[in-house]
C-alpha cells in the first residue's frame, strides 16, 4: 500500500509504505526522537539540563538524594555514589532510597582542609 504523506519533522511530501509511517527517512525520525527527549522551557525553547535545574527547590530540601546532590554540586551521579562509598559524604541508605542530610554536607565544607596542589611525577626514560 502506498500513501502520500508529509514528514512530521521536515514537512516534505513522501510516499509511505504503511499507514503508521510519520517520517520520510530514518534521519528525520532520529532528529524527531532526539528533539522529543530534550527538556522544553516555559517559552517553548529547548534547554540544556544544567540550565533547567530548579536550584531554589533543592536549596530548601533538608535531605537530598544522590541525583539531586549531583545536580546541586554539578558532578556525576556515579561520583556522588563513589564519595558516599568512600565515606567522604555521609549518607543514610534505606531500602530503595539513599539520603544525604544537608547539614552534614555543609559541615564538610565548614571543616574542609586547606586546598593543596597535586604534584605529578614524570616518568624518566631508562637507558
Amino acid at each position: 500500500m502506498r500513501i502520500k504523506k508529509n514528514c512530521e519533522w521536515c514537512g516534505e511530501p513522501f510516499i509511505a509504505q504503511t499507514s503508521t509511517t510519520k517520517y520520510c527517512s530514518k534521519g528525520c525520525e532520529d532528529r524527531a526522537i532526539t528533539a522529543s527527549k530534550q527538556p522544553v522551557s516555559a517559552d517553548g525553547e529547548t534547554s540544556n539540563a544544567p540550565d533547567s535545574i530548579d536550584y531554589s527547590a533543592l536549596a530548601t530540601k533538608e535531605y537530598l538524594t544522590p541525583t539531586e546532590l549531583a545536580q546541586l554540586l554539578q558532578l556525576g551521579r556515579s561520583t556522588i555514589y563513589r564519595y558516599i562509598q568512600d565515606g567522604i559524604i555521609p549518607a543514610l541508605q534505606l531500602p530503595g532510597k539513599t539520603l544525604v542530610w544537608r547539614k552534614a554536607l555543609e559541615a564538610l565544607f565548614d571543616n574542609a582542609p586547606a586546598y593543596t596542589k597535586r604534584t605529578y611525577h614524570r616518568k624518566t626514560k631508562k637507558d
